[in-house]
């Protein structure tokens, strides 16, 4: 399956750096640990002490991706009963809809109990406009009383950039089913991890002791979240990949703190050649999505320390599925 292209422009250093959080390849320590620090939700690292001030002025991206996601739902030109927004942060999306999309209701849900806060300060323009508080990672069975009160009524549920932190798929599914009317709709945007371990040469497998160490392809992903969802009940409607385009200095890859939990077991080793070549290889295909072989050099042939100003890809997919 080929990537469309999508472009983005960055003018702020500090912003890309916030934004690649939410992409699952890494994420990063940024401004001073007074203010943020690295938590694991979701067996993913995210960022999660930040406030929600810099939280917001910081997610253009995010907020590009949102405004992307929502033009969809406009162009189907329907009237929606209830609508979650799962993983809303400080409710720019859900503001978005509330003012785009016509409906009844619209709740907000997220695991950042100050980001609801502000999402009810600054985004909440009418009053069909409710946030609630909620790990989706949960069973059904450990679901709030609020949400539960939701089953089977909601109409449409959305989710930007927030689906790739949830390891366990078919019980993430099972809980959008329970949530979902017949006939409800699923529409979300979310990042891939990119396959690194395919555009190695066996040599250099050898070489780190990666022999048994391998990747999911984009492909594979998607496979996987499509059985998710075709397990509960679902049908796919749309699985687009497309690539997103950044325009940033490259020293925001060399500056990289951590790795998505993939590569934990190889990084919890003594060796740092092998963080080096990761570090390399995440560089080098965000520069060439589409190579066949990646540079274990890369960053190194920039000089040191790289400031090119360049362009980095970002995989994503469209993800849509219905009820039936």
């Amino acid at each position: 399956m080929g990537f469309e292209l999508m472009s983005f422009e960055l003018v702020s250093f500090e912003i890309l750096t916030f934004e690649l959080v939410s992409f699952e390849l890494m994420s990063f320590e940024l401004m001073s640990t007074s203010h943020i620090k690295a938590s694991t939700i979701y067996n993913y690292i995210v960022i999660m002490e930040v406030t929600a001030t810099e939280y917001e002025r910081m997610s253009t991206g995010a907020q590009e991706n949102a405004r992307q996601l929502v033009d969809k739902i406009v162009a189907d030109k329907r009237h929606y009963d209830i609508i979650l927004d799962i993983g809303c942060g400080t409710g720019y999306m859900t503001e978005l809809l509330a003012k785009t999309v016509k409906h009844n209701r619209i709740i907000g849900v997220d695991i950042t109990e100050h980001f609801l806060s502000f999402a009810e300060q600054n985004h909440k323009p009418m009053d069909s406009v409710e946030y609630l508080l909620q790990d989706f990672s949960k069973t059904w069975d450990e679901m709030s009383p609020a949400l539960k009160a939701l089953e089977s009524k909601v109409s449409l549920i959305v989710s930007n950039r927030a689906l790739h932190f949830f390891e366990d798929r078919p019980r993430l599914m099972h809980v959008i089913s329970r949530l979902l009317a017949k006939n409800g709709t699923l529409v979300a945007t979310y990042p891939l991890t990119p396959d690194l371990m395919s555009r190695i040469t066996d040599e250099e497998k050898r070489a780190f002791g990666l022999q048994t160490f391998a990747t999911p392809s984009p492909d594979a992903q998607i496979d996987a979240m499509v059985r998710a969802c075709e397990s509960t009940g679902f049908k796919v409607l749309d699985k687009q990949q497309y690539l997103y385009e950044w325009h940033v200095n490259a020293k925001i890859f060399v500056d990289r703190k951590k790795f998505p939990p993939i590569f934990g077991p190889l990084l919890s080793t003594d060796s740092e050649a092998k963080q080096a070549l990761i570090q390399n290889l995440f560089f080098d295909v965000a520069l060439n999505p589409n190579a066949q072989r990646l540079n274990v050099n890369a960053i190194a042939e920039l000089g040191s320390p790289p400031t090119l100003q360049t362009i980095f890809h970002i995989p994503l997919v469209n993800f849509k599925c219905i009820k039936q």
